[in-house]
């Protein structure tokens, strides 16, 4: 699903912002979709900056809690795979709302913490490699950054073990404001 939005809110000279890039692999999925955007990758590693070397654009040492840039600086924000590796979730959702632009996409993917109580059970392992090798959590619905609105929608897979989100910058979203997920939308 994200992929297919992506592939659809991306126009050419688009100011876009790969937060949390890793090793470039949704970069180059997005130069792939729209080579002539502007990109600007993130992350907090230099290593994993290093590895997305080829890619031709600006990379920047950062954290998504507290960007470098203005307020509404892109157009289209990607996050895949980061936010629950962060302390505080809905302030780094917060923080990337901050730099979209008002008309803007921010795209985002994370490990949900699956319900009940066999999902919890089969995912132990791999959520223990999360928390140790990554210091990250499996979100659970009650700390899932989400705006409900209709602009905005989210998608479950893997039985809940990972969770998309597309949010457009429609409402004033601060870290306290974000509202939870209900029991009735897991």
């Amino acid at each position: 699903a994200m992929l297919e939005d992506l592939g659809s809110v991306l126009q050419p000279d688009h100011r876009v912002l790969d937060a949390g890039c890793g090793t470039g692999a949704m970069s180059r999925r997005i130069l792939e979709f729209q080579p002539t955007v502007d990109l600007t990758l993130v992350d907090a590693s230099e290593q994993m900056l290093e590895q997305a070397g080829e890619i031709g654009t600006r990379r920047l040492v950062g954290d998504i809690t507290a960007l470098p840039f203005d307020d509404d600086a892109f157009d289209v924000v990607t996050c895949a795979w980061v936010i629950e590796t962060v302390p505080d979730p809905k302030a780094a959702i917060a923080e990337l709302l901050r730099v979209l632009a008002p008309d803007g996409f921010l795209l985002y993917t994370f490990c949900s913490l699956p319900s009940g109580w066999l999902s919890r059970q089969g995912t132990a392992i791999l959520r223990e490699f999360v928390t140790r090798g990554f210091a990250g959590q499996f979100l659970e619905p009650e700390e899932t950054p989400w705006h409900d609105c209709d602009r905005s929608r989210r998608a479950s897979f893997h039985g809940g073990l990972s969770t998309y989100i597309l949010l457009r910058k429609c409402c004033s979203v601060s870290p306290d404001a974000l509202p939870a997920v209900s029991a009735a939308d897991v």
